[in-house]
């Protein structure tokens, strides 16, 4: 189902003769104008607009070279934000509380969604004292929109999650996915484990469980069907597009709130966007056993009315966690739980949380 390949993920490197120019400027100003005080008054200040000028340059090309978070809030709160990464620019939902956090949350969102499926459980988790980041991902976000299906193989979406953690200055996060974020956390997860403190898998089993469900499991060939027709080009953008996007509201149906609803398809049907989200599927190999077992701790989350997995995968995702593994089976729930079960999600990932290792930081994520 996946085609991972590596690919390091390094930060933008920072010249260091920008860095130690500042404050040599700054001791220069001080020892320079220790020695002129005869100087005009109009000179003076000349002389000290100058060295404004030259440290406001140089502190500007220090600062564009770094990873960016623009437009936060410093308090409690949810707030839209981005972060660049390189040539990407990922629109983000970030949620505090008042207090400093216990701890952080990185959620990623499936499709067709965006980060606006986080937004209840962020609610409940920054209510709980954690920090939440739910950024719209590769093709969802505008300023990170590539052209071209390779684009979007399953190494590129796994860096861009490492990508984001560095910008903001998180060693180490709890992650939890939903559908197709499900899939990235797992691969992400089994990766760089020394990065992800607990793992929430919502809906989707680890890559290789999945993968053997749509080779053994009639049930689950058949619910998987539509991801055959996702990969023909153009023609599913239209259909799905189409009437304001009628077949995605079918699909989402009851169990996702109509203002979320109408934020996924305002995110995907901006220019070039459902073609970069359909091309997750469409950049899909069969090599989906090079996904890794997983260390981290782990709890996947189920529902037996999924009509998308069917339950042979989920009950084999265990057989690919060597750390400590919890399943929660929702009954007779749909495919959209964290909209339709937003409290189950917070309760999953909080307890799941409560077993694992505290989340540590490089100093606090940049807002």
């Amino acid at each position: 189902m996946f085609a991972p390949r590596s690919r390091s993920v390094h930060a933008p490197a920072i010249d260091a003769t920008h860095v130690t120019f500042v404050p040599s400027l700054v001791h220069s100003r001080a020892v320079l104008s220790t020695r002129i005080p005869r100087l005009s008054v109009k000179w003076r200040n000349r002389f000290h607009n100058v060295f404004a000028l030259c440290k406001s340059l140089v502190c500007r090309s220090v600062l564009s070279r770094l990873p960016q978070v623009t437009n936060g809030a410093n308090g409690g709160g949810t707030t839209p934000d981005q972060v660049t990464v390189g040539d990407l620019t990922f629109d983000i939902s970030v949620s505090r509380p008042e207090s400093p956090p216990a701890g952080t949350v990185l959620m990623l969102h499936g499709f067709p969604e965006s980060r606006a499926s986080w937004g209840a459980v962020a609610d409940l988790l920054r209510d709980a004292g954690y920090a939440t980041f739910a950024p719209d991902q590769r093709g969802y976000s505008a300023g990170a929109r590539p052209v071209g299906v390779d684009a979007y193989q399953l190494d590129e979406l796994v860096a861009d999650v490492i990508a984001i953690c560095d910008a903001l200055g998180l060693d180490t996060v709890h992650l939890v996915g939903h559908d197709w974020g499900a899939a990235v956390a797992w691969t992400v997860a089994a990766r760089h484990p020394e990065r992800i403190s607990s793992l929430t898998a919502v809906s989707v089993p680890h890559p290789v469980a999945f993968a053997w469900a749509k080779s053994e499991d009639p049930e689950q060939r058949e619910r998987s069907g539509y991801m055959e027709y996702f990969q023909i080009p153009d023609e599913p953008e239209f259909n799905l597009l189409a009437d304001d996007a009628a077949a995605l509201r079918m699909g989402f149906g009851e169990a996702v709130p109509s203002d979320v609803a109408d934020q996924h398809v305002r995110v995907l049907s901006a220019p070039g966007a459902m073609t970069a989200a359909l091309n997750w599927y469409r950049a899909q190999t069969p090599a989906s056993d090079d996904v890794p077992v997983v260390d981290v701790p782990t709890t996947f989350v189920w529902s037996s009315g999924d009509i998308a997995i069917a339950r042979a995968g989920a009950e084999r995702c265990g057989e690919f966690v060597r750390g400590d593994y919890h399943f929660i089976e929702i009954p007779d729930a749909s495919h959209w739980l964290p909209d339709e079960h937003p409290e189950a999600i917070a309760d999953a990932i909080l307890s799941r949380i409560g077993r694992s290792p505290a989340t540590t930081a490089r100093g606090d994520a940049q807002t």
